[in-house]
């Protein structure tokens, strides 16, 4: 009697161990191949302390090589940003900020199912615009999302976003919007006249956003730059769009400069701090990169013996009078790449020719820190080439900022780039 009861004792342990056992594989099984939520948020992160900036401003003596930066979409403080989480299209779904120090993850956000059009970041805070026109900020210390808006998935200008004076604007539908960075609120709704139809934000002075704008009816509509007040939404000014697709280059937090002025040899610097703007033109040939205060600068062409070279030449003009204020010729077989401006100095790498084959040459680059007033040399040091494809021919400054100068291959500055060198004082 006592030899069955044991018996059937142990049977139905094995089986209740058999039961929880194919239960317990069959959640392994689950979770290792369950789906994403389409709307799941999975964070990871902070890990360690808030890396701090490098610096404030730009930096007077750039000569410390702090490491090269992969495909980063932003760089803002101690921090640079990569879009990862790659779905099977290829498109990201997260981001990641790293340190710049030392390229290790600080933290890590993916929201599951949608992709990434659009991130800005700026004053700490992250924000991302994904496919399903939903805007998420996310807080850079922290990593806490701090708000959320949800905009029409299509919209006139895609997904890009534009941060001035404590908002981001961007289009929701056909309607330029702007939401609060701090409480995520809408902000305003662009009060336009109804005969303007807008376009893309083509510069940001200030407390304003200059968006170009197509006004009036029939044959012959005007191309303009409507001035809409960052904090308002309001028209505050508006003047005539002359660019033909060319960059303008904010000098002041009131004045902007236009090269090639209405297709002509002229270069026009356009005052806006009164209600009307201000346009006075001067003679200039040269199609400017970047500028400050009164004086732009670029790279062009120049002799070199018997043969022209390109971007040999660095050269600044007066935006009052055209005038050539100075020019720093490269040494032999070397040449500039685009410039950036910033607090009073002008920021430029030194680098060797293009080859036959457009192909840059092999060889040492400078970063060069020059006074923008008189071109004078103010530091001057060697800095690594970052990583590069055949395609790309010239090593620009894309960034100058927060301590640190981010110098990589052609390109927008503003815009992801494959690879970046850092360097700091």
């Amino acid at each position: 009697m006592v030899m069955v009861e044991v018996t059937w004792r142990s049977r139905r342990s094995l089986g209740l161990l058999v039961v929880l056992a194919l239960a317990a594989g069959a959640g392994v099984t689950w979770w290792l191949t369950r789906p994403d939520p389409q709307d799941g948020e999975r964070v990871s992160g902070p890990h360690g302390a808030y890396p701090a900036a490098l610096g404030t401003g730009a930096p007077a003596a750039p000569d410390h090589f702090v490491r090269k930066v992969d495909n980063a979409v932003a760089v803002d403080g101690g921090l640079s940003f990569h879009e990862t989480d790659e779905n099977d299209d290829g498109s990201p779904e997260g981001l990641t900020a790293r340190s710049l120090r030392t390229g290790t993850t600080y933290w890590h956000y993916k929201r599951g199912g949608n992709v990434i059009r659009a991130v800005r970041v700026v004053d700490g805070t992250a924000v991302l615009r994904y496919d399903d026109g939903t805007l998420i900020a996310i807080d850079a210390r922290s990593a806490e999302q701090r708000w959320q808006q949800d905009l029409p998935k299509k919209s006139r200008f895609g997904d890009r976003l534009w941060t001035a004076n404590g908002v981001v604007a961007t289009y929701a539908g056909d309607e330029l919007i702007a939401v609060d960075l701090t409480t995520g609120k809408r902000a305003w709704t662009a009060d336009v006249p109804e005969s303007c139809d807008l376009g893309d934000v083509v510069f940001i002075l200030g407390t304003a956003f200059g968006v170009e704008a197509t006004c009036g009816s029939g044959p012959r509509p005007e191309d303009v730059v409507l001035g809409i007040d960052a904090r308002r939404g309001t028209v505050r000014w508006r003047h005539p769009d002359w660019m033909g697709g060319l960059r303008y280059l904010p000098l002041t937090d009131h004045t902007v400069y236009a090269p090639h002025w209405n297709n002509t040899d002229r270069g026009a610097v356009i005052d806006v701090s009164g209600t009307k703007p201000v346009i006075h033109t001067a003679p200039d040939p040269d199609l400017a990169w970047d500028g400050q205060n009164r004086t732009t600068v670029l790279t062009t062409f120049g002799k070199e013996g018997e043969r022209w070279k390109e971007n040999n030449v660095l050269r600044a003009r007066g935006t009052d009078d055209g005038r050539v204020q100075w020019t720093r010729h490269a040494p032999k077989d070397r040449r500039f790449g685009r410039a950036l401006v910033a607090d009073g100095r002008v920021y430029v790498v030194e680098q060797p020719q293009e080859s036959r084959q457009r192909a840059p040459e092999r060889g040492p680059a400078r970063l060069l820190a020059l006074d923008l007033t008189s071109g004078k040399p103010l530091h001057t040091a060697p800095i690594p080439v970052p990583d590069r494809e055949d395609s790309e021919d010239s090593l620009d400054v894309r960034a100058v900022r927060d301590g640190i100068v981010a110098v990589g291959w052609q390109g927008v500055p503003g815009d992801a780039a494959d690879s970046l060198t850092i360097v700091s004082d």
